[in-house]
């Protein structure tokens, strides 16, 4: 039996190893991105700047100890953070640029990150893959989407200026719900994040949405079956 775990935003929670260590026969650990920027309702608990980069070294850390096991993804909330993009989202933390940036470039140059994974059927990434934006690109084979310069990946001014990313030209790490449920990419099951769901996994058509850790849920895909699982926190 195959076993694979997808764990919504991070945002600088630790719950994530409580899931690992619930699921110690899993095969595939898979990270739907965003580790920074936790909203300033969560930082009376602590998640802030500096735990949020002690957190994301534990991540990697996890990573590098189970390299094959492991699938580490990119969201807005790091993609800011990358040298070299001029974009500023909310929740920017402009006095952990220097320290969030050099981790998260030294990430990448270690092949530890990536911006989406296919399995089984499955598509990860942090929004979503539209055919718009995927003919956009102008590549051929799903395969390329990580090969691409990381300048298709942010923010992307559509014909509605939507400011909120609720356009079907949006990218992997930004396009909204609605947007992708009117234009996913044919031939595969998503398995997204960055909208929140407060109550749980939610799961529409065949998108799986899973910003939900607030809640304490993720998904889990036995098997090939997907199904959302709550956590114990104590």
């Amino acid at each position: 039996m195959k076993k694979i775990i997808a764990i919504g935003d991070i945002h600088g929670r630790t719950s994530w190893s409580k899931i690992i260590e619930e699921n110690p026969d899993a095969d595939r650990i898979i990270f739907i991105g965003d580790y920074f920027d936790a909203p300033p309702s969560k930082r009376h608990l602590g998640m802030y700047g500096v735990h949020e980069l002690e957190n994301f070294k534990n991540i990697l850390a996890y990573k590098r100890s189970n390299p094959e096991k492991t699938v580490l993804l990119l969201g807005n909330h790091d993609y800011h953070y990358l040298s070299g993009v001029n974009a500023h989202y909310s929740g920017f933390q402009m006095d952990m640029y220097t320290a969030f940036s050099q981790e998260l470039e030294q990430a990448i140059l270690d092949r530890l990150l990536k911006w989406t994974h296919l399995e089984d059927g499955y598509l990860f990434s942090h929004a979503g893959v539209s055919k718009t934006w995927f003919k956009n690109t102008g590549v051929s084979d799903i395969h390329e989407i990580n090969d691409l310069s990381r300048g298709w990946f942010g923010f992307i001014p559509g014909a509605y200026h939507d400011s909120y990313g609720d356009e079907v030209c949006q990218s992997p790490t930004w396009i909204r719900p609605n947007s992708l449920l009117n234009d996913p990419i044919d031939g595969y099951k998503q398995v997204v994040g960055h909208t929140r769901k407060p109550f749980g996994v939610e799961i529409i058509e065949n998108v799986y949405f899973i910003d939900c850790l607030e809640s304490n849920y993720y998904l889990s895909i036995m098997d090939g079956k997907a199904e959302p699982v709550k956590y114990v926190t104590n």
